[in-house]
């Protein structure tokens, strides 16, 4: 626990990409927050925009995180890097005595995590995992209501995400679409980076405490491929969790339009649904319980982390929670093997002179009609493309 007079220092690594809004939020809101900044680590930081109002501020930048521990110290690490090295660069962090907070997700497979479980024990630090959705007060407030009975006990949920992703998107990165890189598991794919927390919220909130995550029980799935690419881009899945409650969770970046994330949360006595902007539960008896648009207060992970610190409570989304999608995701990649479509079922239309988009006119559709019927596509009547997959049981995680 740190005094509450004192502000939380933190240590930004990546300040590029994604973590470009943690440097911001740092900037703009840290003195009010009781956030500063200890330190700015990325091996390109030299061409960054804000890079002159860092060295105003007299922030240290570094190429990589061992540097920046040579000479300063953090309470807090925040993490924005790439799948591969989040597990190392959270136990380097721990290792220096920061917490971590680390983007999501919480990394390429279970291994890894169950490095960084063991590196979180070692060194008595805590490893929170950016879904922001678990954050949001909104979305905490609906977990506590499931927690009290207030929409009886939960039987099926269902969540659907069809975002277009074109080339540029693959090629932003050499781990764009990888299973692994130079040796290294990657596993990089709709469901476990764009799509990620739309499938971690179900797990989340069928957790059976406010910090917890359902585990999976089983899991059988369906994985395709348009792009280009090494991992796929489309992907179905039905989990059965350990208390027996059905997740069916379906997404694609091979569609030309954007659908989703939409929701709907089934339970004896009501039900939850998201239609893109907020969350309203819809008890049996009672009232519309409105908890609003999750995709505000983004940065409260980052906030709430630094308030752990002050107060020595449990951070609300640590690493144990946010295992149960790494392990749904490599449960998946074990129901079977990628399918390719069939060059004959797929449209390219060219964005501009270096971009185009990859898709199937009628997948959207497909997939929707899936969600609809709460079944995969191979259990959907008359689609010649699909494959079922095998179930796969899935054991308790480690350390249970």
């Amino acid at each position: 626990m740190k005094d509450n007079m004192s502000p939380v220092s933190i240590v930004l690594v990546g300040i590029g990409g994604y973590g470009n809004n943690y440097l911001n939020a740092a900037l703009e809101e840290g003195g009010s927050r009781g956030v500063k900044i200890a330190g700015a680590v990325d091996p390109a930081f030299e061409s960054h925009p804000e890079l002159g109002r860092l060295r105003e501020l007299g922030i240290p930048c570094c190429r990589d995180l061992e540097e920046f521990y040579l000479k300063n110290s953090s309470d807090l690490a925040v993490i924005s890097a790439p799948i591969q090295y989040h597990a190392p660069l959270a136990e380097l962090a721990m290792k220096h005595g920061s917490n971590v907070l680390c983007e999501k997700p919480a990394a390429a497979n279970m291994a890894q995590v169950g490095k960084m479980v063991a590196a979180e024990k070692q060194y008595g630090k805590f490893l929170a995992i950016g879904y922001q959705w678990a954050f949001n007060p909104g979305m905490l407030k609906l977990k506590q209501d499931i927690l009290d009975g207030v929409y009886g006990k939960p039987e099926k949920f269902k969540a659907l995400v069809l975002w277009p992703r074109s080339k540029s998107y693959y090629n932003r990165s050499p781990w764009a679409g990888r299973k692994s890189i130079n040796g290294t598991e990657v596993n990089d794919s709709s469901i476990n980076n764009a799509h990620a927390h739309y499938l971690f919220n179900t797990l989340f909130l069928l957790g059976d405490s406010i910090g917890t995550a359902a585990w999976p029980k089983s899991i059988q799935g369906e994985m395709y491929r348009a792009n280009p690419i090494e991992n796929f881009d489309t992907a179905a899945m039905r989990i059965i969790t350990r208390s027996g409650v059905e997740v069916l969770f379906y997404s694609s970046h091979a569609v030309r339009s954007a659908v989703g994330p939409v929701c709907r949360y089934l339970f004896e006595n009501g039900e939850v649904i998201f239609d893109g902007t907020s969350f309203r539960g819809i008890p049996a008896a009672g009232k519309i319980i409105d908890y609003g648009n999750p995709n505000t207060n983004v940065m409260e992970k980052m906030w709430k982390s630094a308030d752990a610190i002050r107060t020595g409570n449990q951070v609300v989304c640590d690493i144990r929670a946010a295992a149960a999608q790494t392990r749904c995701v490599e449960s998946l990649a074990a129901s079977g093997e990628i399918q390719q479509f069939s060059s004959e079922l797929i449209g390219i239309e060219q964005r501009d002179d270096d971009d185009q988009l990859t898709y199937l006119d009628w997948l959207s559709e497909t997939m929707l009609l899936a969600y609809e019927r709460e079944v995969l596509p191979a259990g959907n009547g008359g689609t010649i493309w699909s494959y079922a997959g095998s179930k796969v049981d899935v054991p308790p995680p480690e350390w249970q």
